[in-house]
């Protein structure tokens, strides 16, 4: 019996690349939720490259309604597949906090929350599919699909990379593999704490990402052809299709770009007078690494400690009186315009915190530091190699790890961070972990080949409302064949 299988796509295109070789290599039948803007999608309508049964255009079925949200429908959503919506809801990117173009109410929020759960129960439905692959989830509707999937007992794949850099595994949960529970039964190369981060420094999953932001954006005469395609050519037919662009008017684009270059130049003029670039000696110290704002890590990862500022102050209260707070600015957020002057100065005015530049090494403030604590970053997996222990308020991937400590009832801190500051790492733990990891997952650059295609196709990620043909397509896969026949060869083997 031919296997069914749901692609959703986006416009990374990376499992529309796998999807076209895995037809090849399975006996199966393949379905498409397609999740993409308006001159993308006259592609997917005419293509042919892979034979869907049927597609579905996931914006086809969100509608600007005005009409009163199904609360009971809703309801039974949240009971059937154990799915918290408003949690979701309230922490997407498009719908709170991060958006500068529409504010949604409550009713469209839910309206959108309704269309999208009768879409994805119609399609499972009518497929029934055995698996589904997918990039990881980024946003609050396929996050419910995925959700779903897992309820229902249908596989959900995905790619993502471990804790090494310029590596990758394919598995249910974000960042761990499937077969997670035989950890115990790897054994150790009987590394020290030095050769663990001798190994990390080679195989750095920040060095990765730092390629990826380097790189990111493109150059400026890329920046200013996407500023052409959008203001000159586009008919900007998304903001009326797209709840994602509602209110994204051309004059409203425009004077938000030139408002973001300007408080980003002005927030890093500030970040480099008034933060702290030198450690201070002799001084025990907790480290907390902030976070990038708008990211998975905290939106869907640990949707109930998103207020960083917060955090830190709850930290703050509850660290031994011979302590002070080191926090330390994400070099990644510059993506997001950095954070504003009045964030920097809450922060900095917090008693017992020092707020340090963002340039300041991590491994730096690793070696001398007792105890991290992260919302869910990769800093806290990082102690771990350093010796150092870690708090975490979310699920991570390395939680695994007996040096690192969940934190599970917010006014238990102060205990729970005495108790971690106790905590002796073992050295044979990270070594086993680090070659569990190494043994479960295969040479890859994710992020390369993202890039790559950011770079073909979207104006080196500047612009993703773009025409796409056949040609670039078969051009496209003709040149990456090696990249892109890793990944099919690895869904494959989960797919069998």
């Amino acid at each position: 019996m031919k296997k069914k299988i749901i692609c959703w796509l986006e416009d990374d295109l990376t499992c529309y690349f796998i999807a076209h070789h895995i037809q090849k290599k399975l006996d199966c039948e393949l379905y498409a939720i397609i999740d993409i803007t308006d001159k993308p999608k006259k592609f997917f309508e005419k293509q042919n490259l892979v034979k869907f049964k049927q597609i579905w255009f996931f914006h086809d079925f969100i509608k600007n309604t005005k009409k009163n949200p199904d609360t009971t429908y809703l309801k039974s959503i949240e009971e059937k597949y154990g799915i918290d919506l408003w949690k979701l809801a309230i922490n997407e990117r498009i719908f709170y906090r991060f958006f500068d173009f529409h504010k949604f109410s409550s009713d469209e929020i839910l309206n959108i929350c309704e269309q999208s759960c009768r879409l994805f129960e119609d399609v499972i439905k009518k497929v029934n599919p055995d698996n589904v692959i997918s990039m990881d989830t980024k946003f609050h509707h396929s996050e419910i699909f995925y959700e779903m999937c897992l309820k229902l007992d249908i596989k959900f794949y995905m790619p993502s990379y471990p804790n090494i850099g310029f590596r990758g595994i394919i598995s249910q949960k974000f960042n761990v593999p499937d077969n997670i529970n035989e950890l115990s039964k790897t054994n150790p190369q009987n590394r020290s704490f030095i050769e663990l981060q001798q190994y990390i420094k080679k195989m750095s999953i920040r060095d990765q990402r730092q390629e990826f932001d380097d790189i990111h954006g493109g150059s400026k005469k890329e920046k200013i052809k996407a500023g052409i395609d959008f203001f000159i050519k586009s008919n900007n037919s998304n903001e009326k299709s797209h709840y994602s662009y509602y209110g994204r008017t051309k004059t409203k684009v425009l004077l938000h770009t030139i408002h973001t270059e300007i408080e980003t130049r002005k927030r890093k003029k500030f970040i480099d007078m008034n933060l702290k670039k030198d450690i201070p000696k002799n001084q025990p110290y907790v480290y907390y690494p902030l976070g990038v704002d708008m990211e998975k890590s905290t939106l869907i990862q640990s949707p109930l400690f998103t207020n960083q500022i917060e955090i830190i102050c709850q930290i703050a209260k509850s660290i031994p009186i011979e302590y002070k707070l080191f926090v330390k600015e994400h070099q990644g957020q510059i993506a997001r315009g950095w954070r504003s002057k009045e964030e920097y100065e809450e922060i900095s005015g917090i008693p017992n915190v020092e707020l340090l530049h963002p340039d300041i090494k991590g491994e730096e403030i690793l070696q001398n530091c007792d105890l991290v604590v992260t919302v869910g970053g990769t800093t806290g997996f990082e102690a771990a190699v350093y010796g150092k222990p870690s708090i975490v308020f979310s699920d991570v991937y390395y939680s695994v790890l007996p040096s690192v400590t969940r934190v599970e009832k917010i006014h238990e801190l102060p205990k729970i961070i005495r108790n971690a500051l106790k905590i002796k790492v073992n050295n044979n733990d990270v070594d086993r972990y680090l070659t569990f990891y190494q043994n479960n997952s295969f040479s890859y650059n994710y992020d390369g080949f993202t890039m790559k295609v950011l770079n073909y196709f979207y104006r080196a990620g500047n612009l993703v409302d773009v025409e796409i043909t056949e040609e670039q397509i078969k051009d496209f896969m003709k040149k990456n064949d090696k990249d892109i026949q890793i990944l099919v060869s690895e869904f494959v083997k989960k797919l069998q």
